[in-house]
């Protein structure tokens, strides 16, 4: 999971991620820019992520990050959303 800590940046937490570390924080890392890309600063983002999404079956964005299909269905949204595509 994922966290802000006082100083406003995203922390991981605890992630069960394996063996694949590398490619994991990358993904995390090309999501975290489409995120300041499609909300235009880092804290925009990081509420979206916190806040429940019904297009997400009601969870909240960052509750889906510990797999890869639910790191893929968040930047597959943020994609759309870039896009003008909300529902």
């Amino acid at each position: 999971m994922f966290e802000v800590n006082n100083w406003g940046q995203l922390e991981v937490i605890s992630v069960p991620i394996g063996k694949d570390v590398e490619e994991y924080s990358l993904q995390l890392a090309v999501l975290r820019k489409c995120g300041e890309d499609v909300f235009g600063e880092l804290p925009q983002f990081i509420g979206w992520m916190n806040h429940p999404n019904h297009i997400l079956s009601g969870k909240k964005p960052i509750e889906l990050l510990e797999t890869p299909y639910g790191l893929e269905w968040i930047h597959g949204e943020l994609t759309r959303i870039a896009h003008g595509i909300l529902a």
